[in-house]
């Protein structure tokens, strides 16, 4: 005999793992985001150095 209120509980585990896994997910695609616009921002910053510089020194 099948016993259902195993089963219950399994299959709430198994929807719980599952929204945790996406969850997880969202947070990794999310993080990798804000890593690239945080080099993206490094970047941008080091060619404003680099601009001020060249109009500093004239060679611009």
């Amino acid at each position: 005999m099948l016993d259902i209120k195993a089963l219950e509980e399994e299959a709430k585990k198994e929807v719980r793992d599952e929204t945790q896994s996406r969850a997880k997910r969202a947070v990794v695609t999310k993080l990798k985001q804000i890593q690239t616009a945080e080099q993206v921002l490094v970047n941008l910053r080091r060619e404003y150095d680099d601009l001020m510089a060249s109009i500093a020194d004239g060679s611009f």
